[in-house]
C-alpha cells in the first residue's frame, strides 16, 4: 500500500443510504413524469407551428425559460456541494474529509492522492459553474435565433 492509503475505512450511513435512495426515486419519478409532459407540450407546439408559428414561439418561452432556470440551479447547487467537499479535503488532505458521511463503506485516502482528488474536484466544480452559467444563455440564443427566424 502507498504512503498515501490508510486502513481506516469510513462505514457506510444506512440512514443517509435511505433517504438518499428514496430520494433517488422520488427525482426519477419527477423526471419521468417531466419528460413525458414535456414530450406532450412538445408535440402540441408543434402542431400549433404549422399553423401559428408566432403563437407557437410565444408558448414555448416561458417553458424553454423555466426549464433553463431550473438546469442552472441544479448545476449551481451540484457545483457548490462538489466544492465545498473538495476544499475540506483539501485543506484536510483527506479525501473524503473528517466528518463526511457515505453511503457506502469507503477507504480514506490521504497525502497527495486526497490533494488530487480534491483540486480534480474544484475542477469538475467550476466546469460545472460555467455550465450553469452557459447553458441559459445559450437555450435563450438559440430561442433568439428562432424568434428572429420567424420574423417576431
Amino acid at each position: 500500500m502507498s504512503s498515501d492509503s490508510t486502513n481506516q475505512v469510513l462505514i457506510a450511513d444506512k440512514r443517509l443510504r435511505r433517504r438518499v435512495l428514496g430520494l433517488a426515486i422520488v427525482l426519477s419519478g419527477l423526471g419521468l413524469a417531466a419528460i413525458y409532459a414535456l414530450e406532450q407540450f412538445l408535440q402540441d407546439i408543434q402542431e400549433l407551428a404549422k399553423e401559428s408559428p408566432e403563437e407557437a414561439l410565444e408558448q414555448f418561452g416561458p417553458v424553454l425559460s423555466g426549464f433553463l432556470v431550473v438546469t442552472s440551479l441544479c448545476l449551481i447547487l451540484v457545483s457548490g456541494w462538489v466544492a465545498r467537499l473538495s476544499f475540506k479535503a483539501l485543506q484536510a488532505e483527506q479525501f473524503p474529509p473528517p466528518g463526511t458521511r457515505v453511503i457506502r463503506d469507503t477507504r480514506v485516502i490521504c497525502g497527495a492522492q486526497a490533494r488530487r482528488k480534491a483540486i480534480l474536484g474544484l475542477v469538475l466544480a467550476a466546469v460545472l459553474a460555467v455550465c450553469s452559467v452557459l447553458s441559459p444563455w445559450w437555450g435563450w440564443s438559440v430561442y433568439q435565433m428562432l424568434a428572429a427566424g420567424i420574423g417576431t
